[in-house]
């Protein structure tokens, strides 16, 4: 079954795009560093625009789609990115504490979930801290566990960090039946990856030339 299909979607300076993503896959979006290229992981939930295309996630129009029906599939994935910081006003084990609980998760796994993922990170000295108080590798890391905490159908992860250990756990989601779509600049992202996930699927997006006015 399909999770999301993208048919000729794009926004930005990045030229249409058509890619189909089911239960297990893993495929790798890749574009200059100047082409927010994140910027689809956003279209693919309903958040940011695509000047043109189509967009379905579980089978479902994004565009203009209704409202409610947008939250329930957006609970069906997790999202690693910038462009959905952790809450200033919570600290890092809240953080990561609050979307395990809205999916009724009982509280006290939660907790021992948390602690134990930043026990093995070496992150345990942040689970009281504010997010303006973390380094920013700190924070990319965790924006990073935050989403494969989760456990959701699709993980759609924004540049994530190369030397995560969370990465090692990628082939196990997918082995479970979960997809996962990234976008990368990094080549030795790619290289890392495709000898963990041999199926890795990679993407090479085009952009649109910019016309000069003279």
């Amino acid at each position: 079954m399909s999770v999301l299909t993208l048919e000729g979607c794009a926004l930005g300076r990045l030229a249409p795009v058509d890619v189909e993503v089911a239960r297990g896959d893993v495929v790798a979006l890749v574009g200059d560093a100047d082409d927010a290229v994140g910027a689809l992981l956003l279209c693919a939930l309903g958040l940011a625009p695509a000047r043109q295309g189509r967009v379905r996630l579980f089978n479902i129009d994004v565009i203009g789609g209704d409202h409610d029906l947008l939250l329930s599939l957006r609970g069906r994935a997790a999202l690693a990115s910038s462009q959905a910081p952790l809450l200033s006003n919570l600290t890092v084990r809240d953080n990561l504490i609050v979307p395990l609980a809205m999916r009724s998760r009982a509280e006290a796994d939660a907790h021992d979930a948390v602690d134990a993922l930043l026990t093995e990170l070496e992150l345990a000295d942040t689970l009281g801290k504010r997010p303006h108080e973390l380094t920013a590798r700190q924070h990319r890391e965790l924006l990073l566990a935050r989403a494969l905490l989760l456990p959701v159908e699709l993980y759609l992860l924004d540049e994530p960090p190369l030397s995560s250990r969370l990465l090692g756990r990628l082939p196990a989601l997918v082995a479970a039946g979960a997809a996962v779509v990234l976008t990368t600049t990094s080549e030795r992202l790619l290289r890392g990856l495709s000898s963990s996930l041999p199926a890795l699927r990679v993407i090479r997006l085009a952009t649109v030339p910019t016309v000069g006015i003279g």
